[in-house]
């Protein structure tokens, strides 16, 4: 197993890191053109999802929202990873949050184009921030559910259980969600946000 690329540059020397197609950019031109050779049967997971998410349109959905929250990216690393694999070490700032680290593993298919995704996010404050805002970011569709709470805490503690305020407006949101299979998003202003998949 080896990892090719430099690591942080010298201050004041530009830093270059190794994209996906073996181009070598400055890390400030970097984007992840992995994700415009996605095979058919593609899948992602991490840290800041529930489950594995299949197929072209989902992965790149979720990519594409995750990197709309972020208001700076900054690349310390990409470039080949053993055989078959490729890393990105990056830091961002998410929109209303704080700093967010990540370390995406892109693991490649025998014809070379993105097969498997994990990406692990860190620290956890900002990765349940930036998993919440993606499922309210994809509320309309039913990839929200990958990023749902398992359970939901209220203002006593009592997990699962929702003071009234929440339960009756939840009811009927879920009534109106349940035919399209989406994810219904309520909000207790007392309490933290819940999200709750309609049975």
């Amino acid at each position: 197993m080896s990892i090719e690329g430099k690591g942080p540059a010298e201050e004041g020397t530009p830093a270059y890191v190794t994209r996906f197609d073996g181009a070598r950019v400055l890390a400030t031109d970097y984007h992840p053109v992995w994700l415009n050779s996605l095979a058919e049967d593609v899948t992602i997971e991490g840290s800041a999802m529930n489950g594995v998410a299949h197929g072209t349109e989902a992965v790149r959905s979720i990519v594409t929202s995750i990197r709309a929250l972020y208001d700076s990216q900054e690349f310390n690393f990409a470039g080949p990873y053993g055989e078959n694999g490729f890393l990105e070490d990056y830091t961002a700032q998410v929109r209303g949050g704080g700093q967010i680290g990540n370390v995406v593993l892109v693991t490649r298919n025998a014809a070379g184009q993105t097969q498997h995704i994990v990406a692990n996010y860190r620290p956890r404050s900002s990765l349940l921030l930036l998993s919440r805002l993606v499922g309210e970011k994809l509320a309309d569709t039913p990839l929200c559910r990958a990023f749902r709470r398992q359970r939901a805490l209220n203002r006593a503690g009592h997990v699962g259980q929702y003071p009234p305020s929440v339960r009756r407006p939840a009811r009927r949101a879920a009534g109106r969600a349940r035919a399209s299979g989406h994810c219904v998003i309520v909000r207790d202003q007392s309490s933290t946000t819940s999200e709750r998949e309609p049975s």
